[in-house]
Order: C-alpha cells, then sequence, then structure tokens
C-alpha cells in the first residue's frame, strides 16, 4: 500500500514527499467520484479558489492503472499545470521522458528526461499561462496531490493493486 509520493516540479527541481495522511477520507470520497468522471470522460469540473477550473485528463505511454496525466485549466484556456503520476519506476520512466519533451519558450526543466525520480512520484509541469492565474498558486501544490491520492484511491478500489 502505498503511503507517500514524490512530488516534484520539473521546472524547479524541487521536490518534497507527500503524505497519503495530507489528503482526509473525507474530501476523499468526494474526489474519488470526479476522478471517474474524468477517466470516463476526459474531463471535469474543478471548482477551486480561484473559480471553476477544469481538469482534462491527458494521453501518456505507461500502463493505465499504473500511470496518469492530467492538466489543470480554467474552461476554454490553456493549462496552468500539466500532472503526471507514476507508480513505479518501470511504469513511469515513459511517461517521464514524455513531459521533458512538453516544449514551452521560457520554461526549461531542471529535471533530466533520462534519469526519473524515486517512485512512485508525481511531476509537475507549472505552465506560463499560471502567471494569468496567480492566487493559482497557493492552492495548486495541494490540489495536485488530492488529485494523485483520489486517482490511487480510485485504483484500489478497481482492485489494481496501485492503492
Amino acid at each position: 500500500m502505498l503511503t507517500r509520493l514524490n512530488h516534484i516540479t520539473l521546472t524547479t527541481g524541487h521536490a518534497r514527499w507527500s503524505p497519503r495522511s495530507e489528503v482526509s477520507e473525507s474530501f476523499l470520497r468526494e474526489l474519488v467520484p470526479m476522478i471517474r468522471e474524468c477517466e470516463k470522460h476526459g474531463v471535469v469540473d474543478l471548482p477551486t479558489p480561484s473559480g471553476l477550473m477544469q481538469l482534462s485528463r491527458l494521453e501518456g505511454p505507461g500502463p493505465a492503472d499504473q500511470t496518469a496525466c492530467w492538466a489543470i485549466r480554467p474552461p476554454g484556456g490553456p493549462a496552468l499545470v500539466t500532472i503526471a503520476l507514476a507508480i513505479s519506476r518501470d511504469a513511469g520512466v515513459d511517461m517521464w521522458a514524455m513531459l521533458h519533451m512538453i516544449e514551452e519558450p521560457g520554461n526549461p526543466r531542471s529535471t533530466r528526461a533520462g534519469e526519473p525520480a524515486e517512485a512512485p512520484w508525481l511531476a509537475v509541469i507549472p505552465h506560463v499561462a499560471l502567471a494569468l492565474y496567480p492566487d493559482a498558486s497557493a492552492w495548486l501544490g495541494d490540489a495536485e496531490r488530492c488529485i494523485a491520492w483520489a486517482w490511487i484511491q480510485m485504483q484500489s478500489e478497481l482492485g489494481s493493486g496501485c492503492g
């Protein structure tokens, strides 16, 4: 059973181990159905302190029950962040490399494509559009972790063995 995630920002290299205990059971019960809807329909509305945002499921390499990738964006707007999750090193090697292929002027990676973080990892790319929503920086880190833990909980309920 997973008890922590290596939460790493690819543009700065900042990493911290995020324990599962940071997300309450009651909040997970509310968030898991939203993650299920996102998995089914590709997008779900996401209420935030900055107003309504959307969580969009992105295609990515790796086993579907071991990796996931999303973008958080305002409805109809550009992605503020891309977040990707890998439960194991082997499952996440291709996802990690893919995250380093996303080109954005003025937004280089501090991490290296061929050197994945210690798994399980939650990798984040803040995009330049985040500058248009300065208040979002206050809540995005928590949202990223909550989304990841809700997806892990959902996979556990499905019997994938990743929770």
